[in-house]
């Protein structure tokens, strides 16, 4: 898990970049649990603030990484879902795995705010090196 210390700067959006990274896992999910008709739709804004960032590597990282943490919590959510229907028996297994995985799950977004509002960008084992690796060649282009 690799850690990038980046120097303080402004986001497109004109807040501080931190804030922004910060905000990109906080908003979601506090919008998901406000509303069940708006929850749906939350995965929108880090996937806005991915596309509409331009000066800020560091927000696009923590962006990306939310993104792809957010599609890997539904695929495996869906596989087990699937279990389910495959066995009964099965659905015990399902039903702490879940809870497992979305308590893990929990605490690595939580980390990553905190990284994210310390000006660092800390990488999500496979996730956050995927991400990272597709910010700078993106950027640099």
């Amino acid at each position: 898990m690799k850690l990038k210390l980046y120097e303080h700067h402004k986001s497109s959006f004109g807040l501080n970049a931190n804030l922004v990274a910060g905000m990109v896992y906080l908003i979601p999910g506090i919008l998901g649990m406000l509303s069940e008709t708006i929850a749906p739709f939350t995965f929108l804004i880090p996937i806005l603030v991915y596309f509409f960032e331009r000066k800020s590597k560091l927000v696009r990282f923590h962006a990306l990484q939310y993104i792809l943490m957010s599609l890997f919590s539904t695929a495996v959510m869906y596989l087990l879902i699937m279990l389910c229907m495959i066995s009964e028996a099965l659905l015990i297994v399902a039903y702490y795995a879940s809870n497992l995985i979305t308590l893990i799950l929990f605490g690595l977004l939580v980390y990553a705010v905190y990284k994210a509002l310390m000006w660092q960008s800390w990488r999500v084992p496979v996730l956050g090196e995927f991400a990272s690796r597709i910010v700078q060649e993106k950027m640099d282009t």
